[in-house]
């Protein structure tokens, strides 16, 4: 039974919860909710899971809320009556505490159901095992899509703040609406970037602030060699962090503090100095 959830609204005294959020889950899919501690998602999730939401026409409708240490604590327990359980499925923080295989066997027992599932959580790593996912933050649903949308293509700074490391620059546009390439300056450092081709709408206005984002992975690090349509800066590098498969570079381009994830990094030390390639189409402007 597909979930239809339209305007959806919850107040705590005088402090909105959520508030007008709507949204659709298929059958079969696995949806997610996502937001920090503290925004709201469980209550949102307890309140779809209210059977009276869906009106007297679903009497068979059964929802089922676990709670993250049962899962946890009787793995094999709950994923039985979860693989048994008719109806939608609602579950809170499922694949809290879990390890790896734990975390894959769930996520492919919610995979074989037929109902939709919905689960809340505080980790976007949790919403990469879901089809899609709702993002929510200071009581209203900020983005909807999937997964790879969602990193991608993230609609605001705040989404892109929520979906993992991201660096969010500063910076005022130059160029007009009809420039094929849109420029911006950077506030920090005052560098010229061009940026992906983007809707006159997402611009905002000639010679005012915008915020533009490029994730760590995107950020091209170079001795020489480089694309020539790159947005080529001079950096130092300031920090580098090893975390496991990858290591993360910290840049200084002028007082413009970059972030570089490397899977490789040979004979770099804080202090070098080195060209840092920021690909104009991956260069994303942000709507605030």
């Amino acid at each position: 039974m597909p979930i239809k959830v339209e305007n959806l609204s919850k107040r705590n005294g005088n402090q909105w919860l959520f508030r007008d959020v709507s949204f659709d889950v298929a059958d079969g899919e696995v949806f997610a909710i996502f937001g920090r501690n503290g925004s709201g998602k469980r209550e949102l999730l307890q309140e779809i899971s209210n059977n009276s939401l869906f009106g007297e026409s679903n009497p068979s409708l059964i929802a089922r809320l676990f709670r993250p240490e049962t899962v946890a604590g009787m793995m094999q327990f709950d994923r039985s009556r979860i693989n048994e359980a008719s109806g939608p499925l609602f579950v809170d923080s499922p694949f809290k505490g879990l390890d790896a295989d734990e975390r894959f066997k769930l996520a492919e027992s919610f995979k074989t159901r037929t109902e939709p599932v919905i689960f809340s959580t505080a980790s976007f790593d949790d919403v990469l095992l879901a089809d899609r996912a709702a993002i929510l933050a200071d009581g209203y649903i900020r983005q909807i899509g999937t997964p790879r949308e969602l990193y991608h293509e993230p609609a605001s700074r705040l989404v892109a703040s929520l979906t993992g490391r991201c660096n969010l620059i500063e910076a005022r546009r130059l160029t007009s609406s009809k420039a094929d390439l849109p420029e911006f300056q950077t506030i920090d450092g005052e560098h010229r970037l061009f940026t992906q081709r983007t809707e006159l709408r997402g611009l905002g206005a000639i010679n005012s602030n915008a915020w533009l984002a490029i994730r760590p992975e995107q950020v091209v690090l170079s001795f020489g060699a480089s694309f020539p349509e790159d947005n080529l800066l001079k950096g130092t590098i300031a920090d580098i962090n090893f975390s496991g498969p990858s290591t993360y570079v910290t840049l200084d381009c002028s007082g413009l503090r970059l972030q570089a994830m490397v899977t490789r990094l040979i004979g770099l030390n804080p202090g070098d100095q080195c060209m840092v390639g920021l690909p104009p189409d991956r260069i994303r402007v942000l709507a605030d």
